[in-house]
């Protein structure tokens, strides 16, 4: 019995671990927006849909793959990340890219700088796991949304 709640073959790496990192795939050259290692992309499920013109708010950017994606497809996006080094290589994804991405160092919560409803979309990957005050950065997302 012991053997079967503890098995001895232990992974050598966590299972959760394939969830942190998104990888390229090959062909999309980092213009397709990726929601996570091993998940569909939104060129598979097609969430966000023509965003071209829209206003878009990157939460979590790490470092813009996803920012400089959206700018390919020609959202204004603005990014927000707490991690100024993350950022510092977000900027310079976008300039190799030579994409424009508005770029802020902030917590996920602090969005007092954008207007309500001035937002038409706003994304996430992989970055609530690290907020404190889950509800208030759902509160300020809420405020920033276009009301439709």
């Amino acid at each position: 019995m012991a053997d079967a709640l503890f098995p001895s073959a232990v992974p050598a790496e966590p299972t959760w671990h394939r969830y942190t990192t998104a990888r390229q795939t090959p062909g999309d050259a980092g213009s397709v927006v990726v929601y996570g290692a091993e998940l569909p992309t939104e060129a598979e499920l097609r969430l966000l849909g023509n965003v071209e013109g829209t206003r878009i708010l990157d939460l979590g950017s790490g470092t813009g793959r996803n920012a400089v994606a959206l700018a390919h497809q020609g959202a204004k996006v603005i990014a927000v990340d707490p991690s100024a080094d993350l950022l510092a290589a977000a900027r310079e994804r976008c300039e190799v890219a030579d994409v424009r991405v508005e770029l802020h160092e902030a917590e996920l919560a602090e969005l007092a700088f954008l207007r309500s409803d001035s937002i038409d979309a706003a994304i996430c990957v992989m970055a609530l796991a690290s907020v404190d005050d889950l509800a208030r950065v759902f509160r300020q997302v809420h405020r920033v949304l276009k009301p439709e």
